[in-house]
């Protein structure tokens, strides 16, 4: 078994099953698809995975309409505009 298959394998145990795990995953897009996605959309991504890994999804998931909100959308030319401090 590769490292993937044991990863998934793992997945699927904790959701119970292969179905209910694909049930909570995000769905795969082409590269059409993907190319035709903004750098917002991108940003908000990235940013939404990396808040995930910190706290718990539910808290995330919940309040994200509210991050996108305080973050102009996540657009790339607003958010580069924020103060550091």
């Amino acid at each position: 078994m590769n490292l993937y298959e044991e990863i998934y394998q793992r997945a699927a145990r904790k959701f119970d099953s292969p179905q209910a795990l694909e049930q909570v995953l995000p769905p795969v897009l082409s590269g059409a698809q993907l190319a035709s996605k903004s750098d917002s959309f991108y940003l908000s991504t990235m940013t939404r995975r990396i808040f995930q890994a910190g706290m718990t999804h539910s808290v995330i998931n919940n309040k994200w309409a509210h991050f996108e909100k305080v973050f102009w959308g996540f657009d790339p030319e607003k958010v580069v505009l924020i103060d550091e401090s």
